[in-house]
């Protein structure tokens, strides 16, 4: 299924594996604090993406980073 912009541009949507969560989604899911989020995302240590004004981080890439805090304990 393609959807058309008002350029005629072709858009495809693409399908996600794993759902993408707002990063109150993702506080919610996981516990830490907004700031530890923002922090983990700067430095590097979870993955998320800027979608319009707010950040996505995909569900498999936040059980990826959680599972960092067990691996290390």
């Amino acid at each position: 299924m393609l959807l058309q912009t008002n350029k005629k541009q072709p858009i495809v949507p693409t399908e996600s594996k794993s759902p993408l969560l707002t990063l109150s989604q993702a506080q919610a899911l996981c516990g830490l604090s907004l700031q530890a989020l923002y922090d983990a995302i700067f430095e590097g240590r979870l993955r998320a993406r800027m979608i319009g004004k707010d950040w996505k981080i995909r569900s498999s890439d936040l059980k990826e980073y959680i599972s960092t805090f067990n691996r290390n304990r």
